[in-house]
């Protein structure tokens, strides 16, 4: 494990106008796909100035993840995780079970964000089952291929959560903690893209000295506090 973080995860949620009715809290997130490409184009260049290694996410399954952000992500040779629903799997504007195929056989690695998109902390027992687990088992279905990683609702998690999600087996929890992390599993800290977001200055900034000093110790302490020693090795 590196002195300081140096590995920055980047959230991203849908590219381009959405194809099914979202909120205005929602569109926040939403970003334009020049923007997204302006990204991939100088992440590379990034990397090396500032000593990152960037990574890309995706959450909620929307059908942009396919059509927008999966055709650039090859056309740069990056991987990247995408987190469904497993309750829009199939509906307007979201990933179909072809679609989920097809980016697992494209190498992009599958995620599940849970079922209704509703706070994992906001639930228990028979529902928390639901969210975490079963919604694995029908997202890794329709995909046909395996689930490592679990995305949080909303970016929420207490320690409830992490030990359910712990003990399903899944290698790492993202988050939207914010900050760079200082590993690839367990509690993963992500930052969530929004609207406006600007490539080069904002993760320059995202990536300044005293910044990654902080997310060292915000992320050891975080990852103490709620998940211990959860690494990939400890995962089933």
């Amino acid at each position: 494990m590196p002195l300081l973080p140096d590995r920055l995860v980047l959230n991203f949620h849908g590219l381009g106008e959405p194809e099914r009715q979202i909120s205005d809290s929602e569109r926040r997130y939403w970003l334009a796909a020049s923007v997204f490409a302006e990204t991939l184009a100088v992440a590379a260049e990034l990397e090396h100035e500032l000593g990152i290694r960037l990574a890309f996410t995706f959450d909620d399954g929307n059908i942009s993840d396919i059509r927008i952000a999966a055709p650039l992500l090859l056309q740069h040779g990056r991987p990247a995780t995408f987190f469904v629903l497993a309750d829009r799997i199939g509906t307007e504007g979201s990933l179909a079970i072809g679609d989920l195929r097809d980016l697992a056989a494209a190498g992009f690695a599958i995620g599940s964000h849970g079922a209704a998109h509703v706070p994992w902390t906001k639930v228990a027992g028979r529902d928390l089952h639901r969210e975490i687990v079963e919604a694995r088992e029908r997202i890794a279905a329709a995909a046909g291929a395996g689930i490592a990683s679990a995305s949080a609702p909303f970016g929420l998690f207490d320690r409830p959560v992490v030990a359910a999600v712990r003990a399903a087996g899944f290698a790492r929890l993202m988050t939207s903690s914010g900050g760079l992390a200082v590993a690839d599993d367990g509690l993963v800290p992500r930052v969530s893209v929004k609207a406006g977001f600007d490539p080069r200055p904002d993760i320059a900034a995202l990536a300044w000295h005293g910044l990654r000093i902080r997310s060292a110790l915000r992320d050891r302490a975080r990852r103490w506090r709620y998940a211990g020693r959860w690494t990939s090795s400890t995962a089933r």
